[in-house]
C-alpha cells in the first residue's frame, strides 16, 4: 500500500501478493541463498524501484480499495463466523453421541 517494491519469501501467502519482477521480488524458498538471489535480482533492477512500486500500490488498492484496515476487519470477521460455525458444529455432534451411545445400547438389549 505504501508504493515500494518489495523482496519477500515464498512462504505464509507472500508470492499471491507480488508478481516477481512486476511489483517486487520473491526468494524461492525461505534460505539465505534463495533471499540473497531475489535480492540481487532486486538490485539489479533498481532502475525501476519507483514504478514497481506504483505497480504494487495499484494492486494493492484493487484487491482491498482505499481502506484496507477496513478489508482486513471483515476477512477476520467472516474467519472468526467459520470458526464459531465449525465449533457450534462439533459441540452438537459432540452431545449428539452420548445419545447415539445410549440408543445402540438400547437396540442391543432388547436383541
Amino acid at each position: 500500500m505504501c508504493g515500494r517494491a518489495a523482496v519477500v519469501t515464498d512462504v505464509g501467502g507472500n508470492a499471491e501478493w507480488i508478481e516477481d519482477g512486476q511489483t517486487g521480488f520473491v526468494a524461492e524458498a525461505a534460505t539465505a541463498k534463495s533471499f540473497g538471489a531475489a535480492l540481487e535480482r532486486a538490485w539489479l533492477a533498481r532502475g525501476d524501484w519507483g514504478e514497481m512500486g506504483i505497480r504494487a500500490r495499484h494492486s494493492a488498492l484493487r484487491r482491498f480499495g482505499k481502506s484496507p484496515g477496513k478489508a482486513l476487519l471483515k476477512i477476520v470477521l467472516a474467519a472468526a463466523e467459520y470458526l464459531r460455525l465449525a465449533w457450534f458444529r462439533v459441540a452438537v455432534f459432540m452431545r449428539g453421541i452420548p445419545l447415539l451411545l445410549k440408543s445402540r445400547q438400547c437396540l442391543s438389549s432388547t436383541w
